[in-house]
């Protein structure tokens, strides 16, 4: 009877790729690329492009979905049906795609933060808003 080789990929320090979920990923992300095929050609994202764009067009499609929109009604109108969050993840890939292969299309504004902003006045800011919120629960009721 033979056995089997040993193999420990943990110990080899490669990554698993069994965690990552394919079945997801083969679902909903191929009407993404189809709706950039029909628009441009064949793997145009693969240019780049400007993180800003991609930034807000990953915002329209999240705050889409988060209104109670499933579908993308501009992809439906070249016939294909592509959920909102996969247009998102698409956006956030060619972030990262930029990140990793186009650094020159990087147009974040890096330096927009006031003068004496940091993490510590956020969370003052937000321990204060909550408190308001606290004290004034109906005023700021949006039924």
């Amino acid at each position: 009877m033979k056995s089997k080789a040993p193999k420990n990929t943990i110990n080899e320090n490669k990554p698993d790729m069994d965690l990552i979920p394919w079945g997801l990923i083969a679902k909903h992300l191929p009407p993404a690329y189809e709706e950039g095929l029909i628009k441009y050609y064949k793997r145009s994202w693969e240019l780049g492009f400007a993180t800003t764009s991609m930034f807000s067009g990953a915002m329209r499609h999240l705050i889409a979905y988060r209104d109670g929109e499933n579908y993308d009604h501009s992809a439906q109108e070249l016939g294909i049906i592509k959920h909102h969050l996969a247009g998102a993840l698409f956006s956030i890939l060619c972030m990262l795609d930029t990140y990793d292969n186009h650094p020159e299309l990087d147009d974040r504004d890096k330096n927009h933060k006031p003068d004496g902003w940091n993490n510590e006045v956020m969370k003052e800011q937000i321990e204060a808003h909550k408190k308001y919120l606290t004290e004034n629960p109906y005023e700021n009721n949006n039924n």
